[in-house]
């Protein structure tokens, strides 16, 4: 893993990243198990199902989330054929990246005592780790978004399994769409969003709208794992 560390109109960003060449393909279906019964559910939407599993943190308690341990096919043919998109259901690379830069603590510069937004937090592992790391990492508040309300509510879930209510909140942002009354522009002291840019056609505008969430001398942290090209 690699930090470093760059200026940018006033704004530090942070960019972790880590090489794989490793890539999922992607397909498409709009077939229905009505003729057959296979005991698939009929709603191909969510074909993979949230299954619970242990994370491990050495400087703070272990916690549980629920989410998805791989896209099958048939969530992969959805994705490509824009029907529905089951990736913020699963644990991606960049989100582990991001737990062991916490646990090193070479960014608890960054959040410790912050107002911190997640933009496409997805689980919430990120997050939800992040506010675990102990006094020496923690941010005091974390907002968890995400334009996908699947994904936030399973999100949600996942918050309220591990954290006290006082340190979150779960709202719905696209990104370069106006905020939610409940995100004030320019209020937060850190972004940060992990594993986000499979489409780097999205680079423009998420870098607007993280610059649209910080402060004047607020951080933007982005965990990247390249794939393909």
């Amino acid at each position: 893993a690699k930090c470093n560390r760059s200026q940018h109109h006033d704004t530090n960003i942070y960019l972790i990243s880590m090489a794989d060449h490793d890539s999922t393909p992607l397909v498409s279906i709009q077939e229905s198990a009505q003729e057959d019964d296979w005991n698939l559910p009929l709603d191909f939407h969510m074909f993979a199902q949230h299954e619970s599993h242990s994370i491990y943190l050495n400087s703070a308690r272990d916690f549980q989330i629920e989410c998805v341990e791989a896209l099958t096919p048939l969530d992969m043919m959805n994705l490509s054929a824009g029907i529905h998109d089951a990736t913020g259901h699963c644990v991606w690379m960049g989100a582990f990246l991001l737990i062991s830069a916490i646990e090193n603590h070479c960014l608890k510069e960054v959040f410790r005592r912050a107002r911190v937004i997640e933009l496409g937090c997805g689980t919430g592992i990120g997050g939800i780790a992040l506010l675990l790391a102990g006094e020496s990492s923690a941010p005091s508040f974390l907002s968890f978004t995400d334009a996908d309300p699947n994904a936030l509510a399973l999100c949600k879930r996942n918050c309220e399994s591990n954290l006290d209510k006082c340190q979150y909140q779960v709202e719905e942002v696209a990104w370069g769409a106006p905020f939610p009354p409940s995100i004030s522009p320019n209020s937060f002291d850190a972004v940060v969003a992990a594993d986000v840019l499979y489409d780097i056609g999205v680079l423009s505008i998420l870098f607007t709208t993280a610059k649209n969430c910080l402060t004047n001398v607020g951080r933007f942290v982005l965990v990247h794992v390249p794939r393909g090209k």
